[in-house]
């Protein structure tokens, strides 16, 4: 990250991603940048006068550092804590909503449209989860090796399809979604706002006990985490046998 010329220091403000709407006062600084790292969200790019600033001190759950010759120092502290980290940064006004709370958090049901909006990216990310029919599965299944399968895990959704976690996918047909917390999205797209996939999950997966699959159309559906199972011939040829 680039140091602020202005102070000659870099800044970061760490908290955790469920803390989202904590930093909703720090949109008002242009300047700043955000990234996620796991389930931790961090800003940088601060001028000295900013990190001072009550927007930040309100900030309930945080941690300020200061860079020094690739190392973070917690703020008013002489010793290291961490390296300095290696993300990708996207501009506060590019990352965050305007009003964070506007949207609609009656989020019940797997059908209803929310005021979201997924788009085409330029990167796609790879394929981490494959959505495909269980006619598909069964045939793969069969004549497949076991150490093929080994990786995977899957979940029946509705006695016609499945979805299959892990890599590497399976050379069947199927549409391809990658994981971004603890949200599935189609291969090829992402939130408009890139901090979005963390808010929305706070208010429709708040234990985070469920995947949450978005399709394109920014319909989702929520799948419970206790019903993944290990993916083998003999699950797949009990399921087909089930009624």
């Amino acid at each position: 990250m680039e140091t602020n010329a202005s102070s000659g220091i870099a800044y970061y403000v760490v908290m955790n991603e469920a803390d989202l709407n904590d930093m909703a006062a720090l949109r008002q600084w242009t300047n700043l940048k955000i990234a996620f790292d796991a389930d931790q969200i961090w800003v940088s790019n601060f001028e000295a006068y900013q990190i001072d600033a009550v927007a930040v001190k309100s900030i309930p759950h945080k941690t300020i550092y200061y860079a020094k010759a690739g190392k973070l120092y917690p703020q008013n502290s002489l010793l290291p804590a961490r390296n300095e980290p290696a993300l990708l940064w996207t501009p506060i006004e590019r990352a965050l909503p305007i009003q964070l709370d506007d949207f609609n958090h009656n989020y019940f049901g797997t059908e209803e449209r929310l005021a979201v909006k997924l788009v085409a990216i330029d990167t796609p990310k790879e394929a981490q989860v494959m959505l495909t029919s269980l006619d598909n599965l069964r045939e793969f299944a069969e004549t497949a090796p076991a150490v093929r399968l080994k990786p995977l895990e899957w979940v029946l959704l509705d006695n016609t399809e499945v979805l299959i976690f892990g890599q590497p996918v399976l050379p069947i047909k199927g549409s391809m979604f990658w994981v971004s917390h603890h949200a599935i999205l189609p291969v090829g797209y992402d939130f408009e706002w890139t901090l979005l996939t963390a808010f929305i999950n706070k208010k429709i997966n708040p234990d985070k006990d469920s995947w949450v699959v978005w399709n394109e159309d920014g319909t989702y559906f929520k799948i419970a985490k206790k019903a993944i199972r290990r993916l083998t011939l003999s699950s797949v040829r009990r399921t087909v046998k089930m009624p």
